[in-house]
């Protein structure tokens, strides 16, 4: 069964990734955070609490926060080097497992400093 995610507006920062759905992002705040991972992916979960955690993801940490908005969820680039091309390719395998995951369209919506050197990942 899952239930209705309360989302709170903390965590937030000028620079996170915005993973958003065409409908609320509903999952359970126990589920661990692998779901959005894609499946070629090495990934491990970090940690994970009260709908906030952290992926590895091959050699780079991502954290996942929740914020105000239940069609909304927060991806941060925490730790780790990419090339623009694998940051670009590691956000579209996580926007794919996300649309996999709920079931409906979603897109990443790119601000901040990535915003000039990435560009939006569409559904």
């Amino acid at each position: 069964m899952r239930f209705w995610k309360k989302f709170t507006a903390r965590r937030l920062d000028p620079n996170d990734i915005r993973l958003v759905g065409e409908m609320p992002l509903e999952y359970d705040a126990r589920d661990e955070l692998l779901p959005f991972v894609p499946a070629s992916l090495d990934a491990a979960q970090d940690n994970f609490g009260q709908g906030d955690g952290q992926i590895r993801i091959e050699d780079t940490l991502w954290g996942v926060y929740e914020v105000g908005s239940s069609y909304e969820m927060h991806l941060r680039f925490e730790e780790g080097s990419l090339s623009p091309e694998r940051f670009q390719a590691h956000l579209e395998g996580i926007r794919q497992a996300a649309e996999q995951y709920f079931g409906f369209p979603v897109r990443i919506e790119i601000v901040g400093l990535y915003a000039a050197h990435l560009e939006p990942t569409a559904a």
